[in-house]
């Protein structure tokens, strides 16, 4: 699926990592939008890759989704 970008809805994802500072650590994301509705359905074993511009700055592979968010 092609990425998003400003005329497809760009949005703010926010993460809390477990372990601060590590490389690889188990983390909360999600839309600093509160009623941001993600134009695609995102679920476990997916993997979302996030930009800063055309840099990739990190991976993320989903291991549980909250439903009420």
């Amino acid at each position: 699926m092609p990425p998003l970008n400003v005329a497809t809805g760009l949005a703010s994802l926010f993460v809390r990592a477990a372990t601060p500072g590590a490389c690889r650590s188990a983390a909360d994301a999600g839309w600093l939008v509160g009623d941001y509705q993600y134009p695609h359905e995102v679920d476990v074993g997916d993997v979302i890759v996030v930009t800063e511009g055309p840099t990739v700055v990190g991976y993320f592979h989903v291991e549980t989704v909250d439903q009420r968010r």
